[in-house]
Parts: C-alpha cells; sequence; structure tokens
C-alpha cells in the first residue's frame, strides 16, 4: 500500500476531489504501470489490499462510468510517476478510459 500513498498525496494537490476518489485513481494508476496492461481485470488483481478482484474492478466501473475527469490531466499526472524513455499515453474519450504504455 505504501506505492500508493506518493501518488495519492499528489493526486490531492493536483484534483480537488473526496479521498476515497484519489485513493482509486491512485490505485488504479499503480496497478496500470504494475500489471503493464489497461484490461481491467488485470488492473483490478494489481491493488493494494485484500479486496476481491471482482470488488475492485467493480470500483473501477462504477469510477469510469460516474465521475466525468479530464484525462489530459488524468494522462500528464501520470506521466509524473514514469521512469524516463518513450511512452505512448492514450485517452479514448468515448469510453471514458485512458492507457499508458512504453
Amino acid at each position: 500500500m505504501k506505492e500508493v500513498y506518493e501518488p495519492s498525496s499528489l493526486l490531492k494537490k493536483h484534483f480537488y476531489i473526496s479521498a476515497a476518489r484519489v485513493m482509486l485513481i491512485a490505485q488504479t494508476v499503480t496497478a496500470l504501470v504494475k500489471v503493464r496492461t489497461v484490461r481491467l481485470r488485470e488492473a483490478a488483481a494489481g491493488f493494494a489490499g485484500n479486496a476481491l478482484i471482482s470488488s475492485n474492478e467493480k470500483r473501477i466501473h462504477r469510477f469510469l462510468k460516474d465521475f466525468p475527469f479530464d484525462q489530459t490531466d488524468l494522462c500528464r499526472f501520470v506521466i509524473r510517476f514514469l521512469p524516463e524513455g518513450q511512452w505512448t499515453i492514450a485517452a479514448d474519450p468515448l469510453s471514458g478510459n485512458s492507457a499508458v504504455r512504453k
């Protein structure tokens, strides 16, 4: 869970949203980088904590469905945590999903 605290404290400064949503974004971003895929099931498996994978997956789905956010801002935020190199940041405005890959 330690790897989620730094991004969550930075998220709080960057986005003005509830603490629960901040933690969800931090966990999702950390999991995406860890599992290196944008498939939500695998991302949910990369979450820290003891919750079921299916529970984490449902949380991500609800968040993406119900919470509007600026994907460009989120992509800029994600870049701060990536090692130097050539990365492709993709945001799909129709589905509300964002992806980071090297």
